[in-house]
């Protein structure tokens, strides 16, 4: 849910919502995005019985992420409010429901084995962490870990999730949140826990790959943001489609900045692009 404001209350304040409007988000932006760029996608997580959960299962098919394994079970769906401010500027505020009691036995994971990659993120819960180690550790599968709100869970609860994944890809936040530090010490702290690469994403002014013996910034394009809200999600799926269609780690990341910044040019979460919008993008990346 996506309020735009001209402000962020203080506390025992009041502001009014200039327009409202509901979508679903997290993970499931990711989903879309691989989608809308021509990416078979199929979304894993677990939702409740509401009107919530009814709108997310409808919006993904619509979208044409296959959604056959979305667990439905009792109780209310995960869902963040999100205050937008005209210059990009937003607050979350995240309850994350039933989604939470997701755990091992929920998931067919010689299933997941048989997909190129996998992209973990966007949820919580007492046994998420169980999930996450036993999915990253599958063999013929590529993991891409995005922290999000396990960040918040240190550095040494996820070091076994790192060290399986392909790529760890947390934002300046989550990084700092994890090490202390930011920018290129962050990526270098997170190397040296074990990770293979990663991937920080710094909004508007890129990211950074890092590896053992490099670590390259990698610039973006400046745009003028109007709502920064998923396009975290943009960049992973755009980084996913250019793993898919052979693409070097460092173009990967060009190419998915490229996707990130146009996404931020719209109010909302769900605003990554498809068809003529990133066709050019596409021929200049010889993306097909």
């Amino acid at each position: 849910m996506v309020a735009l404001i001209d402000r962020f209350p203080t506390a025992d304040d009041r502001v009014i919502v200039n327009s409202l409007f509901i979508k679903s988000g997290g993970g499931s932006n990711t989903a879309v995005g691989l989608a809308r760029l021509g990416v078979p996608v199929r979304q894993i997580s677990l939702i409740g019985d509401d009107k919530f959960g009814s709108m997310l299962i409808a919006d993904l098919n619509k979208e044409g992420v296959d959604t056959s394994k979305i667990i439905i079970r009792h109780g209310a769906s995960g869902i963040a409010f999100c205050a937008v401010k005209k210059n990009g500027e937003r607050n979350l505020y995240v309850h994350y429901g039933v989604g939470e009691t997701l755990s091992e036995k929920d998931v067919n994971f010689n299933e997941i084995n048989n997909a190129e990659f996998l992209y973990l993120s966007g949820m919580n819960g007492s046994k998420i962490i169980d999930v996450y180690q036993r999915a990253s550790a599958l063999t013929n599968t590529k993991t891409i870990f995005d922290p999000g709100c396990l960040a918040e869970k240190g550095l040494g609860k996820l070091q076994v999730i790192l060290k399986n994944s392909y790529v760890f890809m947390p934002n300046e936040l989550e990084a700092e949140m994890l090490t202390g530090m930011k920018g290129v010490k962050a990526a270098e702290t997170l190397l040296k826990a074990g990770s293979k690469i990663v991937i920080l994403k710094q909004g508007s002014e890129g990211c950074i790959l890092a590896m053992q013996g490099a670590i390259i910034p990698v610039s973006t394009d400046k745009v003028n943001a109007v709502d920064t809200t998923g396009a975290g999600n943009a960049f992973a799926a755009g980084f996913i489609e250019a793993q898919l269609k052979g693409k070097d780690l460092l173009d990967s990341c060009k190419y998915a900045n490229m996707i990130s910044a146009l996404s931020v040019k719209k109010i909302g979460a769900r605003t990554i692009p498809s068809g003529k919008e990133i066709d050019s993008i596409k021929r200049k990346f010889d993306i097909q």
